[in-house]
C-alpha cells in the first residue's frame, strides 16, 4: 500500500485539483483513473449526442483522449486537448508530503512538483 498525489491542471496550465489518495495498491490507483478517464468520455459523449453530433465526439475522442498506465510511477491521462491530469506515487511528489495542499503558501511548490512529474508516464525511460 502506497500513496498517491493526483493533480489535474485546467485550460491554462493553472493547477485545478491536488488531493492525496493514502494507502493504495498500484492496481487501485489504476482502476480509480480509469473509472474517472471513463466517466470524464462518457459525459464528454454526452454533450455531443445532446448535439446530435455523436460521430464528431468519438472522433474527438479518438485524438484527444487518452490514458497511460506506468508500473511504478502512476497513471496519467489527457481528457481533452487541455485538461490533464496524473496520480503520481508519493516518493515521485515527497516535497509535497505533509503540506497544506489548500494553503496558497504552498501553491508554488504545486506547481513545481507538476512541471516535474507531468507526462512522466508517458516517457519510455524513467530513472
Amino acid at each position: 500500500m502506497e500513496n498517491y498525489l493526483k493533480i489535474e491542471v485546467g485550460s491554462r496550465g493553472e493547477i485545478e485539483e491536488v488531493k492525496w489518495f493514502n494507502n493504495k495498491t498500484f492496481e487501485e490507483i489504476v482502476e480509480i483513473g480509469k473509472k474517472e478517464f471513463e466517466d470524464y468520455k462518457e459525459e464528454l459523449l454526452s454533450g455531443f449526442r445532446e448535439d446530435g453530433e455523436e460521430e464528431e465526439g468519438l472522433s474527438y475522442i479518438e485524438e484527444f483522449c487518452s490514458f497511460v498506465i506506468k508500473e511504478d510511477v502512476g497513471v496519467e491521462m489527457s481528457k481533452n486537448e487541455e485538461l490533464g491530469c496524473g496520480y503520481y506515487r508519493e516518493d515521485l511528489v515527497k516535497e509535497l508530503v505533509g503540506k497544506n495542499l489548500d494553503d496558497e503558501k504552498n501553491f508554488e511548490l504545486i506547481e513545481e512538483v507538476n512541471g516535474r512529474v507531468s507526462g512522466i508516464c508517458w516517457m519510455d525511460n524513467f530513472e
